[in-house]
């Protein structure tokens, strides 16, 4: 919005983004296959999985909770030393979240395309956007401060694209690559060691930008810290200067 919308990044502090999916052409998540499936069924325009048939459903049984672990690992990245199974519930209360077919069709259309651009309406470009392809969204005008926080082995959200994302934005205070080589895409906020190893880092940038700091147009110095034990590998983070 704040790129359509760039009166919006005025009332912003800090906006921070944990595994941010924007471009998709790397991804390599299974969850493009069943998008497919899923639009195949209901078509354009439906509500796909509602929060209570969702719940319902896999919940049933040990057998359906674990078939809808399946197909949720295989969208975001497996890390059974990191899940916590009295988390189930509140899990699938939330993965996959519910919205309409449209949504999945435009990650689909980012997917293929590599762009991170409008919904792709085919001959009805022309009369909404003046064009024949949708418009990229301009990035540039997003000023308000942007903090990243994303993980290795993120299937929906390849490490590559991350990059290409924080080479767009014109004011990210900080890019934090959790050094972790098993996180997935939920690790930050449901992992067992999340509150002692992922939460730290963003309430550090939060307390900071409280303090009157980082503030737009804020340059970046980089630091790199290295890490030595098994599960780690050297963590680049990108600091705001002067703090």
């Amino acid at each position: 919005m704040a790129s359509t919308r760039p009166e919006y990044n005025a009332k912003i502090n800090l906006m921070s983004a944990l595994g941010p999916v924007v471009y998709c052409g790397n991804m390599r998540s299974e969850f493009t296959g069943l998008v497919h499936r899923f639009i195949n069924i209901f078509g354009e325009g439906k509500e796909l999985l509602p929060h209570s048939s969702k719940l319902t459903g896999c919940m049933m049984s040990e057998t359906t909770i674990q078939t809808c672990l399946y197909y949720v690992w295989k969208a975001i990245g497996r890390d059974p030393a990191e899940f916590n199974k009295t988390m189930i519930p509140a899990m699938l209360n939330h993965l996959p979240c519910g919205g309409s077919s449209n949504q999945l069709i435009h990650y689909m259309q980012l997917y293929k395309s590599a762009r991170f651009c409008a919904y792709d309406h085919g001959k009805e470009n022309h009369r909404i956007y003046g064009r024949s392809r949708p418009p990229d969204y301009p990035l540039e005008k997003v000023t308000a401060p942007v903090a990243i926080f994303y993980t290795q082995n993120d299937y929906l959200n390849a490490l590559k694209d991350v990059k290409r994302l924080i080479k767009r934005l014109p004011n990210v205070v900080e890019d934090h690559l959790y050094p972790y080589k098993k996180w997935n895409h939920i690790d930050m906020t449901w992992g067992i060691s999340a509150r002692r190893l992922a939460h730290p880092a963003m309430l550090k940038v939060m307390r900071r930008c409280e303090a009157g700091g980082p503030q737009n147009g804020t340059k970046l110095a980089t630091t790199v810290s290295p890490v030595k034990t098994a599960n780690m590998t050297t963590v680049t983070v990108l600091k705001a200067v002067g703090t």
